[in-house]
């Protein structure tokens, strides 16, 4: 890898100059998914019902055809990116993908969805993880936080933000809509010393 990471960089080539390629294409995966989810929640009710009750209650909270098309949307979409399964919150059990993939992903595709009609922030939460060998069952996926190789949200606000990190440091993607692409708006993201965090 060579270069220098900047802002103002396509997602794509960050990624090669900070991340292995197979985590990278984890990562260049959940962005390029994402893409087509903002669009959907920009439109609104243009896109159609998306907020209407389809399925069953998660924790009080009734699944949304959003949700269904967030979930599906990412398992699929992750299927050709090393990931050897995808647990969901929109699922009662894991979804087997690549069974010499490298990772595994645990993600909430659609946090937040139940508020879409009141036009607020809600987002993707996922988190990576390596796909250690031998059978599989949602046992794997619950890891200690150390192990994860990276993990991050999207945030689909006024602006689209893909936030993440890559076991070192944190690291902001802002969508431009006109090109429909992540490009680099903040990297190595800090706390600034002394402020008060709750």
């Amino acid at each position: 890898m060579t270069g220098t990471p900047q802002i103002g960089q396509s997602l794509d080539l960050f990624l090669s100059l900070r991340a292995p390629v197979a985590l990278a294409r984890v990562l260049q995966a959940i962005a390029d998914i994402a893409l087509p989810l903002a669009y959907h929640i920009r439109r609104g009710l243009l896109a159609g019902e998306f907020e209407s009750a389809v399925g069953p209650t998660h924790d009080g909270v009734a699944q949304t055809a959003l949700d269904v098309l967030a979930d599906d949307a990412f398992v699929n979409g992750l299927a050709g990116a090393s990931v050897r399964a995808v647990v969901s919150e929109e699922r009662d059990r894991p979804v087997a993908l690549d069974p010499g993939g490298a990772f595994l992903v645990a993600i909430d595709p659609l946090d937040g969805s139940s508020n879409i009609e009141t036009n607020i922030t809600i987002g993707t939460i996922f988190s990576v993880l390596d796909a250690p060998a031998g059978e599989l069952g949602a046992a794997q996926f619950l890891q200690p936080g150390v192990n994860q190789r990276a993990a991050g949200f999207v945030l689909y606000g006024p602006r689209v933000a893909f936030v993440f990190t890559i076991a070192a440091g944190v690291h902001i993607a802002t969508l431009d809509p006109d090109a429909n692409a992540f490009h680099m708006s903040r990297i190595d993201v800090r706390v600034p010393a002394g402020s008060s965090v709750l």
